[in-house]
């Protein structure tokens, strides 16, 4: 008989090792006297919002279940966070013959109680989204730079040193605050007023490019550079302004 451990961590501040002696330590436990084969498969840094085709070790484990094994993980929303593919994690499980056990989750190989753990996982995953959107407005409400990337159209202010706390409760203070650069942030008025006339991201492009404007690096803008950065403005492809039909403002002045 083959136990399958299966963990995951999302951060670099997680240990994943922490989830290994309790489900070992479970294991020694309900092993029974037969010989046993232990296989962790691990997936490192990786979010609850990758899908499982992005998550190696869980695509590992799944293809190497035989019939007779079991999976043993520290908790289910380590699976996945998403109840429809909690489900078919499960059932790919139990087609394979296997078996399923979760340290913290009771009746985790029974269909039901995974479907409903499946609504509290991803209840949690909606509620982190939440609680992300959240701590990014009151940064950005704040001008505090959001990632450790700095955004064109601003500078780090070295002088002003904002709290940040860290897992753990402990206070370091780093620079944080973003000030606007004069230069840059014309450049991304003009994006914006080229977005506003109806312009395509790859004409806004050509357009700063003819004009000399070019990133932080001296390179030309592309598409998807333009994009991010004028999603920080608030604006989006869905909300475009739609250009007036010529002909449509013809038939109004004949009337």
């Amino acid at each position: 008989m083959k136990y399958a451990i299966y963990q995951r961590v999302s951060t670099g501040d997680q240990e994943i090792d922490t989830q290994t002696p309790p489900c070992l330590e479970w294991i020694e436990k309900h092993r029974g006297p037969s010989d046993i084969t232990i296989v962790i498969y691990s997936d490192d840094n990786v979010s609850s919002g990758k899908k499982m085709n992005k998550r190696p070790a869980l695509m590992e484990m799944l293809d190497e279940l035989q019939r007779g094994d079991m999976v043993v993980v520290f908790k289910l929303d380590r699976l996945s966070r998403d109840i429809i593919e909690m489900v078919t994690i499960h059932r790919m499980i139990k087609e394979k013959g296997a078996s399923i056990h979760s340290l913290n989750d009771s009746n985790a190989d029974n269909s039901f109680m995974m479907g409903l753990m499946g609504l509290l996982a991803q209840k949690e995953k909606d509620d982190i989204k939440l609680r992300i959107h959240a701590r990014h407005n009151a940064k950005k409400l704040k001008g505090e730079r959001l990632s450790g990337i700095i955004p064109y159209g601003y500078r780090l202010d070295t002088e002003t040193l904002i709290a940040v706390k860290k897992r753990g409760g402990s206070v370091v203070h780093k620079p944080g605050l973003l000030l606007p650069v004069a230069e840059e942030q014309e450049v991304i008025s003009h994006m914006c007023n080229l977005f506003d006339e109806g312009k395509t991201l790859r004409d806004i492009a050509l357009e700063l490019t003819r004009m000399g404007y070019s990133t932080r690096d001296g390179r030309q803008f592309l598409p998807m550079t333009l994009s991010r950065i004028l999603a920080r403005t608030g604006r989006t492809r869905g909300e475009r302004p739609r250009p007036v039909d010529s002909r449509f403002q013809e038939f109004h002045l004949q009337e």
